[in-house]
């Protein structure tokens, strides 16, 4: 079956949103400040943990002298919460005063989705997001000597620990006040265990994405395959790719970007089979081909995420769109009739 060609661009912007005005890697704008000259000199001495080292280089603060005078920020952060009493705490008064000052100097009023990398925290107009904000809480934990431990839902981060049997998680992007043990939800199976390489590795994610919508491809494609190379589990940077494919095919209409864009996102959700972005994508692509019964499978698999969480509600209009799409591509197809096998269900982790 011949499929005329489509254009994709509507239905990705799902996952690649449209940005403008974007820097990539923005340099401080508090570097001529005499503020910044005085951190210079104090950080001279300072030692970058292997955490902090990892963060840093993932977010693109590669100069040493950068990552040393971030590095004693969250010196400087990590004091002022270990100041009185602190050692006397117990673990979850510890992590109460950590995430409340944090929230205080940090948190509060900054949050940006599309801000860039970790350098723009302590710029002139502080911005962070739900990996960026995350990774200076696990750095001030671990500058703390506390066990620092991570989950991640999709692309958002949330730092957590083991507290008298269940796990206190912590929401460093609560919009609406407290995140401090906001979940409190051990079993959810979209919230999954992850470590630092994972967090490091969700930069080269959001990078890449950011560079393909600033129409930078190749640029975009490079970085996110330097997130699959540092840590191969984390399933954002094979979505990301999973897209990218799906623009090269529609700008050129070739069957191997479908096949390039099958296979990614396949492995996205194998790694992570709660994100309806990358059920919406698959469809697409076998919307592509003319495989309409695994096209109607993939949406009915991005409805029964929707169905079963609220983390991505906002997944839905992108959904609606793509089974709009089918609709028009095959008017006579009986969706309805596609069942999902609950093997496939239960696989999830859902039923």
């Amino acid at each position: 079956m011949v499929v005329p060609k489509i254009s994709l661009k509507l239905f990705l912007a799902g996952v690649l949103v449209t940005l403008s005005c974007i820097t990539i890697n923005q340099a401080p704008k508090t570097w001529a400040s005499i503020k910044y000259a005085k951190l210079v000199k104090q950080a001279q001495k300072v030692q970058v943990s292997e955490t902090e080292e990892k963060l840093f280089n993932a977010s693109g603060i590669t100069s040493p002298l950068e990552q040393k005078v971030f590095s004693l920020r969250i010196n400087n952060l990590s004091d002022e919460i270990n100041t009185g009493n602190f050692s006397g705490l117990n673990l979850y008064e510890k992590h109460r005063k950590i995430y409340d000052l944090l929230y205080k100097k940090i948190y509060k009023d900054h949050y940006d989705e599309f801000t860039s990398d970790l350098n723009e925290i302590f710029s002139r107009n502080p911005k962070g997001n739900c990996v960026s904000f995350p990774s200076v809480h696990v750095m001030v934990i671990d500058n703390l000597s506390l066990e620092r431990r991570i989950k991640n839902s999709g692309n958002h981060f949330f730092p957590y620990f083991d507290f008298e049997g269940r796990e206190v998680d912590i929401e460093t992007t609560e919009p609406n006040g407290d995140g401090f043990d906001l979940l409190a939800n051990k079993d959810d199976p979209c919230l999954k265990k992850m470590n630092v390489e994972g967090l490091a590795s969700a930069f080269h994610s959001n990078r890449g994405k950011k560079l393909i919508i600033s129409g930078m491809w190749d640029k975009g494609e490079m970085e996110l395959k330097k997130g699959i190379k540092r840590y191969k589990n984390f399933h954002g940077n094979y979505l990301n790719l999973g897209g990218l494919y799906l623009m090269r095919y529609d700008k050129n209409n070739s069957p191997d970007y479908l096949k390039k864009s099958i296979e990614y996102t396949k492995r996205a959700i194998k790694l992570y089979p709660y994100d309806p972005s990358a059920y919406n994508h698959l469809a697409l692509a076998r919307i592509c081909q003319g495989q309409f019964t695994k096209a109607a499978m993939s949406i009915k698999m991005a409805m029964y995420v929707l169905e079963k969480t609220d983390f991505y509600e906002a997944s839905r209009s992108k959904t609606d769109g793509v089974l709009s799409l089918f609709k028009q591509k095959a008017p006579d197809f009986d969706f309805d009739s596609v069942v999902i096998p609950y093997d496939i269900k239960r696989s999830v982790g859902m039923e």
